[in-house]
């Protein structure tokens, strides 16, 4: 826009010298030509001039009030420019801290990664390396066959038409291979059977041996009693004489096989009785338990008690083992008995 700075030739206008104030300037003196200081510094007759002075002076301070204020407002926005430049700077350091954290961890990933391959590939390569032995120990056991169908195989592949022959070789082949493992299986059950027929003669010879010497051990021990006057008597069976041992219960608990009192004193009585006999006499102990267990339970305590009753009159009281015999009966002749009261054990002596 144009502003014209002189209303008449060597006079300025008031629009003009607002605008120089406007524009930054400190004082008239500093903006104004040399005949207008003059001009205004000259005191003038003329009243319009003191107004226009007046009104000069009021514009020049309102220029240089807007002056301050725009300048405070620029101090402001340049401090604001400078906080927000600070704050960007800031964000670009973290951003670039950020991008390096994750170059770092990138790199480190890919570390892992490259050593969890190198892991792996180390795994697959110990994998194919024992896939390779077992199929190296399988082809090993059948590379003859193999070769046998490579052949057929090749066989077929020039016959091309003519494939029913190749089939006819095939299977001749394969019967001859089946006919070759059946002979080497009989080959093998031969000599099985002849191994087990050689392990067979060798029992039955040692048994025989053994046979022999039971057989003369037997022989010296019935020459060694006949020498000791112990030697077999002839025994009718009748009894003689029978005494029961724990006809109370009490006597001889449940699963006990130990005598009491009284029947340490019945065997004695017993014992007395055959030493007044000759030699021919037999002494039979018979074991009875109660129904409580099982049959084979049952048998083996009656027989346990059975035999502390021999064991106490062959220790005890010097009764010749040869003269007594074990019986276990377990909990099968309860007859005269209860099942509860059972436990006993019948000495019997033969003549």
């Amino acid at each position: 826009m144009y502003v014209p700075f002189l209303s008449a030739p060597g006079k300025w206008t008031l629009g003009a010298l607002s605008f120089l104030l406007l524009a930054g300037c400190a004082s008239t003196e500093a903006v104004a030509p040399a005949p207008i200081q003059a001009a205004i510094t000259t005191p003038a007759p003329d009243p319009r001039l003191s107004a226009l002075e007046a009104r000069l002076e009021a514009g020049q301070r309102n220029a240089l009030a807007s002056a301050q204020e725009a300048r405070a407002l620029a101090a402001h926005q340049a401090e604001r420019l400078r906080a927000l430049d600070q704050q960007l700077d800031g964000q670009a350091r973290s951003m670039d801290e950020l991008r390096a954290d994750i170059r770092r961890s990138a790199a480190e990933n890919g570390q892992g990664l490259e050593r969890l391959r190198a892991d792996l590939q180390a795994m697959q390569q110990l994998q194919a390396d024992s896939l390779a032995s077992r199929e190296r120990q399988a082809e090993s056991g059948l590379q003859a066959i193999e070769a046998s169908l490579d052949r057929l195989r090749a066989d077929m592949d020039r016959l091309g038409a003519n494939s029913q022959q190749g089939l006819e070789r095939l299977h001749a082949d394969l019967q001859t291979m089946q006919q070759a493992q059946k002979h080497e299986l009989a080959r093998q059950q031969s000599q099985a059977e002849a191994r087990l027929q050689a392990v067979d003669s060798a029992l039955n010879t040692r048994l025989e041996q053994m046979e022999m010497r039971l057989a003369e051990v037997g022989r010296m021990a019935e020459e060694a009693l006949a020498a000791l006057g112990l030697g077999p008597r002839k025994i009718y069976g009748k009894v003689v004489h029978s005494v029961t041992l724990t006809d109370d219960k009490t006597l001889f608990p449940i699963n006990s096989p130990y005598l009491g009192e009284q029947d340490i004193a019945k065997l004695q009585s017993v014992a007395e009785y055959v030493k007044k006999l000759d030699a021919n006499y037999h002494i039979g102990i018979h074991g009875h338990s109660d129904g409580m267990g099982s049959d084979d339970y049952n048998y083996e305590l009656a027989k346990a008690r059975a035999e502390v009753v021999k064991n106490h009159l062959h220790e005890k009281l010097g009764i010749p083992l040869l003269r007594m015999s074990v019986l276990s009966h377990g909990a099968t002749d309860t007859s005269a008995y209860r099942v509860g009261a059972n436990r006993r054990i019948v000495v019997e002596v033969l003549q």
